[in-house]
């Protein structure tokens, strides 16, 4: 590394010469030609060199260099001290000059120095790909447990594929209230039952579970008290048996008058049936569609009260 050096070159103005005439007056003419030459071999030693020490007397006796008769001239004393002085704030800057160029070469490796890290060594290695397959219970691969916050009520859609449980207990039967503009079904507390007699039906609620795990009650219409069924609630009620064995999926035909019935080609798996009691079912399917009052918004409605 090449060092830094730092020189200065300050011209120096010559102060306006002063010759003294022979009787030792002085005299505003302009110098002899040896008055010149002491002049430009003045500057020549006040020319800054870093290190020098312009305040140290020279070899012939004058301070920093200087002889002949302007050696008790008070400028140029004070023009070497001056010069002294710059030549010391310089040799200190370059000083710090090389301590600071020498910390900074020390702290960046060389071209003999090569990195030990290799970028492949960086890098996991790659997991196979049974490693990262999903199992069928994935969700409990990951500690995930399914929260039931809505219960739909609703009969399974054209499109989906639903299974019933085959247990009797959780079969609820009771008098529901149908919005079919709203598509709203409302839970009917027992004490309003007389009262809205003509708004309300008997049901059986079948918990019903689609592929995708989804918990629904499929509301079937009870048989009067005739017994009879029309063929639309017939054809629901023989779904329901055979969703308790196989898939099945329904749809309408009013060609039939009646819902036609399809089972899964293939053996698809059991589903899987949430832990859950038939009154945390309806606590749930029906927490915002209860009516327990005859000045419930729904009654109000339907007597033209509001």
């Amino acid at each position: 590394m090449n060092q830094l050096s730092l020189g200065l070159d300050i011209p120096i103005r010559p102060p306006l010469y002063m010759g003294r005439s022979r009787g030792g007056a002085r005299s505003s003419s302009r110098p002899e030609s040896s008055g010149l030459a002491r002049l430009a071999q003045r500057q020549l030693r006040f020319k800054l060199t870093p290190g020098q020490d312009q305040s140290k007397p020279s070899e012939d006796g004058g301070v920093g260099g200087e002889d002949g008769p302007d050696t008790d001239d008070e400028s140029l004393h004070k023009e070497r001290a001056d010069h002294a002085r710059s030549a010391q704030f310089t040799t200190k800057i370059q000083q710090e000059i090389q301590i600071m160029t020498k910390t900074l070469t020390d702290s960046i490796p060389g071209d003999n120095v090569k990195s030990t890290i290799n970028p492949v060594n960086l890098m996991p290695e790659f997991p196979s790909i049974e490693d990262i397959r999903l199992s069928q219970d994935f969700h409990q691969d990951i500690g995930v447990e399914k929260v039931l916050a809505m219960i739909p009520v609703r009969k399974p859609n054209r499109q989906e594929y639903v299974r019933v449980i085959p247990r009797e207990d959780m079969v609820i039967q009771t008098y529901i209230l149908e919005r079919k503009e709203e598509n709203e079904t409302y839970l009917v507390a027992r004490e309003f039952w007389p009262a809205l007699s003509e708004e309300i039906k008997a049901v059986a609620l079948y918990p019903t579970v689609n592929r995708n795990g989804i918990l629904t009650l499929w509301p079937i219409t009870l048989p009067g008290a005739d017994g009879r069924w029309n063929p639309w609630h017939r054809s629901a009620a023989n779904a329901v048996d055979l969703a308790k064995r196989r898939w099945i999926r329904l749809a309408a035909s009013k060609s039939l008058g009646g819902y036609e019935v399809f089972t899964a080609a293939a053996d698809l798996p059991e589903p899987i049936w949430p832990e859950i009691s038939a009154n945390e079912m309806l606590k749930i399917a029906f927490k915002d569609f209860f009516i327990n009052s005859l000045d419930h918004p729904v009654i109000q409605q339907l007597h033209g009260r509001i």
